[in-house]
């Protein structure tokens, strides 16, 4: 007998039927232990990636660092226009590495957290129907309000436009207070900055 693949334990969490589909991964889950480690696989996908769809983790988490990476290598000039004509890079995924890798470098005062930040931010602007909208609002406002952080202090006109592309999203967004707490939190950076 052959084991579930990610693939097919993503399909089977994200189906019509999810809490009796997810019972049964789970009670596999606890007889298999490499079905176990496909589970494990989709929740820690699932929650690295805060998605709600299983199969859309699977499929676009598992390429994403890759997809953003050869994204990285091309000229930074470049990166919004392959954006705009290449549909690989226009995912959930791509989007929120970019963010997560933004976020990482943040405080070390790497100028590549704004570029990452605003690409981001513009992968975001690119994700289609198949995304709810108020999920990719809260994509936006973080990734905005990362942006306005990574700003200089000495740019307050550019830090100014991202704090009201990240208010504005956020009022489009869930309501999910995590997010809200995130966002407010990363403006109030900016705000406790603007003195240096």
């Amino acid at each position: 007998m052959r084991h579930l693949t990610t693939a097919k334990i993503a399909s089977l969490l994200a189906a019509a039927a999810g809490e009796e589909a997810e019972e049964c991964c789970r009670h596999l889950a606890e007889v298999c232990p490499d079905c176990g480690e496909r589970l494990a696989e989709v929740e820690a996908l699932m929650k690295r990636f805060r998605h709600w769809n299983p199969e859309v983790v699977v499929v676009e988490g598992l390429v994403a660092d890759g997809l953003l990476d050869a994204l990285l290598a091309t000229d930074p000039a470049s990166w919004a226009a392959q954006v705009e004509e290449e549909t690989d890079f226009q995912t959930w995924g791509v989007a929120w590495v970019a963010l997560e890798r933004a976020r990482a470098i943040l405080d070390q005062g790497e100028s590549q957290a704004l570029d990452l930040a605003l690409l981001a931010a513009k992968i975001a602007g690119h994700l289609g129907t198949m995304y709810h909208p108020e999920w990719v609002a809260d994509l936006k406002a973080l990734s905005h309000a990362t942006a306005a952080l990574a700003i200089p202090p000495s740019n307050a006109e550019a830090r100014l436009r991202e704090m009201g592309a990240a208010t504005a999203a956020l009022r489009e967004g869930t309501g999910d207070e995590a997010v809200n707490r995130e966002v407010v939190e990363l403006l109030a950076r900016v705000f406790s900055t603007t003195d240096r």
